[in-house]
Formats: C-alpha cells, sequence, structure tokens
C-alpha cells in the first residue's frame, strides 16, 4: 500500500549533476539575490518610475483637454442641430456628423469632466459658427431648444391641420 509513494519520491527527486558539467566551486559563496536595501531601493525606485509615467500621462492628457476646451469649432456658421437622447455618446456622435465638434472623444471627456455644471438635454438647439466645446456644452445645458411656428388658419379641418402639420419642415426633418 506504500508503493505510490515511493514512486513520487523517486520522481521528485533531484536531478544528479551531469557528468559532462564541471563540478561547484566550493570557495565560490552562492548569489542569494540583492540585499534586502537593494530589494527595498529597486521596489522604491519602480514604484516612482511607475508614479511618474502615470503622472505624466495625466498631465498631458489634462494640457490635450484643456486646449480642446477653448478650440474653435470646425462648423462655418450658425446651424440647428437636433441632438439626441441616448447620452453623451449618442450627443457627440450628432455633434461631430453635423460638424459642430471637431473630436467626439474630446466632447465626451470634458462633459463627463464637468458633469456637475448639469446635464446634456436632448432636444434641437441653434450653434454658432465656431462654436468651442465650452460653448456647446453650456448650449446643451441651458439654452432654450429652437421653436418652431407654424400658423393654421381658421376654419381647417383636423385632417387639413394634420396634413398641414405633417408637411411642415420640422415634421420632415429637411
Amino acid at each position: 500500500s506504500a508503493w505510490p509513494f515511493q514512486i513520487v519520491l523517486v520522481l521528485a527527486a533531484p536531478t544528479p549533476p551531469s557528468s559532462s558539467a564541471p563540478p561547484p566551486d566550493p570557495d565560490k559563496d552562492w548569489d542569494d539575490g540583492p540585499s534586502f536595501w537593494g530589494g527595498l531601493l529597486r521596489g522604491l525606485v519602480w514604484t516612482v518610475l511607475w508614479f511618474a509615467i502615470l503622472g505624466g500621462a495625466a498631465v498631458g492628457t489634462g494640457f490635450w483637454l484643456r486646449a480642446q476646451w477653448d478650440k474653435p469649432g470646425p462648423l462655418p456658421e450658425a446651424k440647428a442641430v437636433v441632438v439626441p437622447h441616448g447620452g453623451t455618446t449618442a450627443a457627440a456622435d450628432a455633434l461631430k456628423a453635423a460638424g459642430v465638434i471637431q473630436n467626439a472623444t474630446a466632447f465626451e471627456a470634458l462633459s463627463w469632466a464637468t458633469f456637475f455644471d448639469g446635464s446634456i438635454r436632448a432636444a434641437e438647439f441653434e450653434f454658432p459658427p465656431k462654436a468651442t466645446i465650452a460653448d456647446v456644452l453650456a448650449i446643451l445645458r441651458t439654452a432654450k431648444p429652437v421653436e418652431h411656428k407654424i400658423t393654421i388658419v381658421e376654419g381647417l379641418t383636423a385632417k387639413q391641420i394634420a396634413g398641414l402639420l405633417m408637411a411642415s419642415e420640422p415634421a420632415t426633418g429637411l
């Protein structure tokens, strides 16, 4: 009943040195690796290095976002744009497709960073030419949506009014 353990002990035994390997030098001390202070210093250097790399990346990102905040947008003239429901990603995609902003990633990061200024609303807004991301976020948070007016003359039936509303520009999306 003890035989499986004997096999395991034989298999786990250290391998004998090769006959072609030189014999170990008895005068040479074993290298135990770095001393306690050497290991501590190495760990400290790696920690400082990682903090420097991550801190540099954070500072670089901050400078880049600050430059994006005041950078004029690509919109050549004032334009009304419908900002859909769905959060900052949907808003960024719609604004970039309409040519209001140049960088959707910067818009999303800056809207997240200024989260406490208010939420972004979905509606149709009028954007001025060359609006910065700061201007765009202020419009999305505080501006009144575009109002479309239509005149309904007296005496029309409900069916005629429905046809008039459906043929109007805001209803067609043109």
